[in-house]
């Protein structure tokens, strides 16, 4: 009889309240655990993506330098140097390129 009443009360019981608080501050802990991995995660990504369009903002400017500068040679070649030594050039300009 005292079994059967021990048991009926432990099935009854409402849980004290340092494990309701226990439970919450574990819960709120991880909540908070798992926004500040998302948002470094979040600010590493983006970090990666700016360099990435740094690097490809400059080889294209670099890009962009090189044939201006061909661009230029060929146009003070053709304009400016006499016609015997325009070939010479022409050809060591090419071989100059070709050999970067």
């Amino acid at each position: 009889m005292a079994l059967e009443g021990l048991l009926k009360d432990s099935c009854n019981m409402t849980p004290p309240i340092v494990v309701v608080v226990v439970v919450v501050v574990v819960v709120v802990v991880v909540v908070i655990v798992v926004v500040v991995v998302l948002v470094v995660v979040v600010v590493v990504v983006v970090v990666l993506v700016f360099v990435v369009v740094v690097k490809v903002v400059v080889a294209v400017a670099v890009g962009i330098v090189a044939v201006v500068a061909v661009v230029a040679v060929v146009v003070v070649v053709v304009v400016v140097v006499p016609e015997g030594v325009k070939l010479n050039f022409v050809f060591l300009a090419v071989l100059k390129l070709v050999t970067l």
